[in-house]
């Protein structure tokens, strides 16, 4: 005969609740770095080598395009632009706080 005892909710988290935390850790530190470039300087080194700097301002939600101010190109400056991910090699901000 076995007893009708309540299930006891376990104390050792699942592994799909170890997911879960950890994305949602991950989630919470790209947005403060995000919140951490906006209004930043910028230098971004783009597909074939082409260097240009811009204010960062923010990105879309699948992180496609990113929103630039004062783009400076070789052929000129552009007052507001998006720059595809997609042709971004690498992005320098040297003024983040690391601490933020």
């Amino acid at each position: 005969m076995t007893a009708n005892c309540p299930e006891v909710p376990s104390l050792i988290p699942s592994k799909e609740e170890e997911v879960q935390q950890a994305r949602s850790y991950l989630r919470e530190r790209f947005i403060r770095a995000l919140l951490a470039m906006n209004g930043r300087t910028a230098n971004f080194r783009m597909y074939e080598n082409t260097n240009v700097s811009a204010v960062f301002g923010s990105c879309d939600r699948e992180f496609v395009n990113i929103y630039v101010k004062s783009l400076d190109t070789p052929l000129g400056s552009i007052p507001d632009a998006l720059l595809r991910t997609n042709d971004i090699e690498c992005i320098s901000i040297n003024e983040i706080d690391p601490s933020a």
